[in-house]
């Protein structure tokens, strides 16, 4: 029988966490999804298996909801108790969210982060999981099935990518380079659109930004020291949940720019993320000023 059970492992922060063995059971759930729903659509969808929800880029999949079906069943079945839900249930009954902060344990579902490039073809995109207990973050996954390897955090435990054949290594941010150096990405989509000119003028200062294109690609890359920072405004749960704490577990550090932390009750930023203390204030200071004025 599996251990459901989520009143034996405690964080250096007090909350109640999943194990690492059933972090393994939902990685095996994900995988079974991504083989069975994901990847055989993956360069073989219809028109008809695409539609779009908020704007025409929004993409929704026939591979997204097969997914989010075969994923939420067997969270269901390894978790009872919990609360599970995932994006594509959200955009049919937005009170789902309102669940989030009060639930003893949810579980958050994006079955296809990165569904635009699903439907462009383009290999950049994977499933994410993020376990919340009482509102807070205590465990994530980001699977991509392409290099068939899962990222993976427990609050106080670390960050960690696994390949499908067993190895593991560790996740640790890199060190600080100078500001004309730093390498980002994120979303500046849904930021007004005199505040998005301002930001995108600002960007100039540091090496290099690109559109994030997909979360579960682009936390990995953080987490790694592949990016140096990444930020966001629009916060949605199955979007930022695992990723944040897959970077903070890795030795990152992030704060929204109007002082409060990171929650995943919290649906709208700015959130920055960096390798450090010192090049987020340092990246505040010459390039997001423009969000100083409402602290």
């Amino acid at each position: 029988m599996v251990e459901t059970s989520v009143h034996n492992t405690m964080t250096e922060s007090g909350f109640v966490s999943i194990t690492r063995k059933q972090l393994d059971l939902i990685s095996e759930i994900v995988k079974s999804a991504a083989e069975t729903e994901i990847m055989p659509r993956f360069r073989n969808l219809s028109e008809d298996q695409i539609e779009t929800k908020s704007d025409p880029s929004d993409f929704v999949t026939e591979a997204d909801k097969a997914a989010e079906v075969a994923i939420t069943a067997g969270l269901r079945t390894l978790f009872p108790y919990a609360f599970v839900f995932g994006e594509e249930a959200v955009a049919e009954d937005a009170s789902l969210l309102s669940k989030l902060s009060d639930a003893d344990l949810s579980i958050i579902i994006d079955p296809i982060d990165g569904t635009g490039n699903f439907v462009a073809e383009r290999p950049r995109f994977g499933t994410i999981i993020a376990v919340v207990v009482k509102g807070e973050v205590t465990a994530g996954l980001i699977y991509n099935p392409n290099s068939r390897t899962a990222h993976c955090t427990i609050r106080g435990e670390g960050a960690w990518q696994e390949t499908d054949d067993g190895e593991t290594s560790d996740l640790t941010v890199k060190a600080t380079a100078s500001l004309g150096q730093l390498k980002g990405s994120g979303g500046l989509k849904f930021l007004p659109k005199e505040l998005r000119e301002q930001v995108r003028e600002s960007l100039k200062l540091v090496g290099s930004y690109e559109h994030a294109g997909s979360c579960a690609v682009r936390y990995p890359e953080l987490a790694n020291g592949e990016l140096d920072f990444m930020f966001f405004n629009r916060l949605m749960p199955w979007d930022h949940a695992a990723g944040w704490l897959l970077h903070k577990e890795a030795g990152g550090y992030s704060h929204r720019l109007d002082g409060l932390p990171y929650r995943p009750t919290d649906f709208e930023g700015p959130l920055l993320l960096t390798n450090n203390e010192e090049s987020w204030e340092t990246l505040k200071e010459r390039v997001f000023s423009v969000f100083s004025s409402g602290d």
